[in-house]
């Protein structure tokens, strides 16, 4: 075996001294937009006790206040299937006065009922977000439960599909569910995984998370490992600021590159444990 240690940086564009971009009025783009999608679990359980749906209610009002003007969103109610609340149709709206205002509406009439099937949920949320290629694509999912109505197979198909598509950080609130669950999503699409113990303490969760999507400046980082035909990827595990398996071991017949999506940045810094299975022949040659 033989171990890489990588340290990636990214760097929020320079500005001047009067606080913007170097660049500005020499023609300079913009950076990327945001696209998110809030997938609010309303499965019976949320109804019980009543707090908890209109914990998670408030949560979205509060997201919606500090989404900056212009984001493309959505709300998802998501149960045994997922249903569009804002918009209607299945795309997303542009965030200003008044489709802020009429969201937040559309929240106030949400109810809960059936189960869970997070899968469902994801899907749409993959469908919501595709178009928006040169967006930062974020979804905040929100549960009390535990996935019950969904088999492991069907959730893994599903994240496979959104897998380097956008990054998901799921919150569970209260005591019921499953952690093994949430922390498989925020891994596979590149999120973090969080418990909100007291349902009271969502809209300020809600709040954090928003504000910490809107920093971002990269929509998707990709790393790409190239091998050769004497060894082959072990792992590739992220070790700071979190520790999250990224890859597994690379396919005995895949021998091009592998390419694996590190999510959207903003300036910060991440560590990473790359480790290759070197032949032992190769590995006697070398000495």
């Amino acid at each position: 075996m033989k171990l890489l240690v990588l340290r990636v940086t990214a760097r929020r564009p320079a500005a001047d001294a009067r606080g913007t971009d170097a660049a500005a009025g020499a023609g300079a783009t913009q950076g990327p937009g945001l696209a998110e999608v809030l997938l609010i679990d309303c499965s019976g359980s949320m109804g019980d006790p009543s707090t908890k749906l209109a914990a998670a209610k408030r949560a979205v009002r509060a997201a919606l206040k500090v989404l900056p003007d212009g984001t493309r969103f959505a709300i998802v109610r998501g149960f045994m299937v997922a249903e569009m609340v804002y918009p209607t149709e299945r795309k997303l709206a542009t965030l200003d006065a008044s489709t802020r205002a009429a969201a937040s509406e559309a929240v106030n009439r949400v109810y809960t009922s059936g189960g869970t099937r997070m899968s469902e949920w994801l899907t749409l949320g993959r469908q919501l977000l595709e178009p928006h290629t040169t967006s930062v694509r974020h979804a905040l999912l929100l549960t009390d439960g535990q996935n019950v109505h969904d088999t492991a197979d069907a959730l893994a198909s599903v994240l496979a599909e959104c897998s380097g598509r956008f990054v998901c950080d799921p919150r569970g609130v209260g005591d019921d569910w499953e952690p093994a669950e949430l922390k498989r999503i925020a891994t596979e699409l590149r999120g973090t995984a969080q418990a909100v113990a007291r349902p009271n303490d969502l809209a300020d969760d809600f709040r954090r998370a928003i504000q910490a999507v809107t920093g971002k400046v990269v929509p998707d980082l990709r790393l790409r490992i190239s091998t050769s035909n004497v060894d082959r990827l072990a792992f590739c595990r992220q070790t700071y600021p979190t520790i999250m398996e990224i890859a597994g071991a690379q396919r005995p017949h895949d021998d091009g590159p592998v390419e694996i999506s590190l999510g959207a940045w903003g300036g910060e810094t991440r560590e990473y444990h790359v480790c290759f299975a070197v032949r032992p022949d190769a590995a006697r040659r070398s000495r």
